[in-house]
């Protein structure tokens, strides 16, 4: 069970058509596929609903092979395994008329643990003679599903046969008694949505594993190890967090292969869904371009924003931590209002606090501050700092709060065309400071008012 939802895990050896099956499911392009072997390596979830009032988490996993030798497949398979032993329901993909010995040891595995929770799933076959003469009844499983994943064929009868299965073992009834027999309706919090960003091997996916107390991305040095973009769910001080890890982010002269350029899209998009973003820096190379670059790439989206600078424990005997944090500062000067927090991953250093800022920053990301107390700190700000022109004194009428997720002003003035960038960047500045949006862009926009015709 994943949040009290079942859980479906798809199992197979690599490229008989997992993520293809997972993306038609899902009806969304959430895995990332290639005839290379080991591009999925972690678990990747998505809840789907097999019937108006039934979801489930359905989970892809990395292909398992005792035969083929490529990196990480030591990892990917004990990954996959992992999800077999938790998983209510197996997926057991094969390919119509190729089985193989990758095939019949995983049979022989899944026969083993977990033979009366699987579905065979015998994918690429979108003709009947391929159904007829398929290999796949050797196999052993009594429930058998044809697909085509190219064609998404079969996917409605996987979806019932997953739930007719379900409900025979009574694993959705429970959850449906507890849902009739639950009188009052309590509206749940949205959880918060933080998003692991950085360069490669910074410690985003040790970071993951860390707060989700286990091994749900595959740490190693080797840049590009992270693909897809990993997602979990967790608990702190009482708020549901949906934290997900990205691919590092390298300079675009460096992404040369497709699938790193697939995955940095990837990791663009998470950014755009999330809240708050969590910017790992390390603290042995300090700040580079390119974690300037990733911090414009952030703000430019209005995003929360929080820098770790990880791997402290290797530093801090060699610097002075004030003198250290400052430079970082000021070379981050395209997000000076952002916090910075020292943290070892490796050494569970000030993760606890670093969390606590990042929910401080979510709480700013929502604030609202009342047009009363607006009005009146931006007309003690011109007044400190006045504007004029020829036909008098720049003046602020109006001036009202629009918008949360991220905050949005508004100010309707005599003379628009006063206002240079310096100058919005002055109450910007002096907005963030008065009614603490510490982390936070937001958006500040002048309008003359109208003057009505007499």
């Amino acid at each position: 069970m994943k949040n009290g939802l079942p859980e479906i895990a798809i199992i197979g050896r690599p490229n008989v058509g997992k993520s293809s099956v997972f993306n038609a499911l899902i009806r969304k392009k959430k895995s990332i596929i290639d005839e290379q072997a080991g591009i999925t390596r972690d678990s990747i979830y998505e809840k789907i609903e097999l019937s108006d009032t039934d979801s489930v988490y359905l989970v892809d996993t990395g292909g398992i092979s005792s035969r083929e030798k490529h990196l990480f497949i030591e990892e990917i398979t004990e990954n996959a395994k992992q999800a077999v032993q938790q998983a209510d329901l197996v997926f057991f993909m094969v390919e119509a008329e190729t089985i193989t010995m990758d095939d019949q040891d995983l049979a022989d595995f899944l026969r083993k643990t977990v033979s009366d929770k699987v579905i065979l799933v015998v994918n690429k076959t979108d003709n009947e003679t391929k159904r007829n003469s398929s290999e796949a009844y050797s196999l052993g499983f009594d429930k058998v599903v044809f697909t085509s994943a190219a064609h998404t064929q079969g996917m409605e009868e996987l979806k019932n046969t997953a739930l007719e299965f379900l409900k025979d073992k009574g694993i959705l009834a429970v959850k449906e008694k507890a849902v009739v027999s639950n009188e009052e309706t309590v509206e749940e919090e949205e959880p918060v949505k933080l998003c692991v960003v950085g360069r490669p091997n910074v410690g985003k996916s040790s970071f993951l594993n860390l707060l989700a107390d286990k091994t749900r991305s595959i740490v190693s040095p080797i840049p590009g190890t992270t693909l897809d973009v990993i997602e979990e769910t967790i608990v702190f001080e009482d708020t549901t967090i949906i934290l997900k890890d990205t691919a590092g982010v390298r300079r675009k002269t460096k992404v040369k292969e497709k699938l790193e350029y697939v995955s940095v899209k990837r990791t663009i998009q998470a950014i755009e869904q999330s809240d708050i973003v969590l910017l790992i820096v390390d603290a042995e190379t300090g700040i580079t371009d390119q974690d300037k670059k990733i911090a414009a790439l952030i703000t430019e989206r209005y995003k929360g924003l929080i820098i770790g600078i990880n791997k402290w424990d290797l530093i801090e005997k060699q610097v002075d931590k004030t003198e250290f944090l400052d430079r970082m500062r000021y070379l981050l000067r395209v997000a000076s209002f952002v916090p910075i927090i020292e943290i070892s991953v490796s050494k569970k250093y000030n993760i606890e606090r670093f969390m606590k800022k990042a929910l401080s920053v979510y709480r700013n990301f929502n604030k609202k501050v009342s047009t009363p107390d607006l009005v009146e700190h931006l007309r003690a700000q011109i007044k400190e700092k006045p504007l004029f022109n020829k036909e008098g004194n720049f003046k602020i009428f109006y001036a009202v709060q629009t918008g949360v997720k991220p905050p949005s002003f508004q100010i309707f003035v005599n003379h628009k065309e006063l206002l240079n960038d310096s100058y919005m960047r002055f109450l910007q500045k002096s907005i963030r400071e008065k009614f603490n949006f510490d982390g936070i862009p937001f958006k500040l926009e002048a309008k003359n008012r109208e003057r009505k015709e007499k």
